[in-house]
């Protein structure tokens, strides 16, 4: 989706570089050890991550317990301190009749703790987990957890209502 987002944004006027800096199948706690070097250019930090815990939880350090929570609020810390615009997301369903499907009771749990954590901190949350759901649901899978191009349309467009609605960036004059 973030190529889909840059195009949205760009064709709306607003000059911006999207980058993804997500990496498949890492765990909130690689990512937190990476963080504050990816975040360095940034000026808007879209947080959509806690998948993989969920999804493999023995292999975290301390297995069933991958601090997840915990991690996502570092990161949220991290960002307001070097004064960038954090914006979180709730973690999007696994496909309902997929392999993963066992993951979504975990799935709304978590999203209730990130959530919690976005009206904490006073930052917006995209709920990218009601969208799809909402939007077609099972249809927009490719496989048990990843989209097809109309899921990541979808999330996309979350993130694009987020950032234009919450005068997050200024558009290009005309």
């Amino acid at each position: 989706y973030p190529a889909m987002l840059q195009e949205k944004l760009r064709t709306a006027g607003y000059p911006v570089i999207v980058l993804n800096e997500g990496i498949l199948g890492e765990r909130t706690s690689s990512t937190y050890q990476r963080w504050l070097q990816e975040i360095t250019h940034a000026h808007i930090i879209l947080i959509m991550i806690g998948i993989n815990d969920l999804l493999n939880p023995r292999s975290c350090e301390i297995p069933y317990d991958c601090r997840t929570i915990e991690n996502i609020e570092t990161m949220i810390n991290e960002a307001v301190i070097s004064k960038k615009i954090p914006i979180l997301s709730t973690v999007t369903p696994a496909k309902s009749d997929g392999i993963r499907a066992w993951a979504n009771s975990n799935i709304r749990k978590l999203n209730l703790q990130i959530e919690s954590l976005a009206a904490q901190y006073g930052i917006p949350l995209v709920d990218n987990y009601r969208a799809i759901r909402d939007s077609g649901g099972d249809l927009l899978y490719s496989d048990h957890v990843h989209f097809n191009d109309a899921g990541y349309e979808v999330i996309a467009q979350q993130w694009f209502d987020a950032i234009v609605n919450g005068k997050l960036i200024e558009a290009r004059p005309k």
